[in-house]
């Protein structure tokens, strides 16, 4: 798969992201019996939706900087 998106795109981590967000389409589409383009729900569900989302990842990226300081910190100490 990445290397279809790479002859289409120089940018080898774009590529990458690209071949993720294919992946996680065809999964998606797998799970859910629709695409995207066919996904039927409320305005304001698409919106908490994303604000779930959303809220995952701010988790994510505190937990990775607590890793990344941890790191820090026993490469230093």
């Amino acid at each position: 798969m990445i290397d279809a998106v790479k002859k289409l795109c120089k940018d080898e981590l774009v590529s990458k992201i690209c071949a993720k967000m294919i992946e996680r389409s065809n999964n998606g589409t797998i799970e859910y019996g629709n695409t995207m383009r066919t996904a039927d729900k409320p305005l304001l569900q698409w919106i908490e939706d994303t604000q779930e989302e959303l809220a995952d990842a701010i988790v994510y990226l505190e937990k990775v900087k607590e890793l990344i300081n941890d790191t820090r910190t026993k490469l230093m100490g």
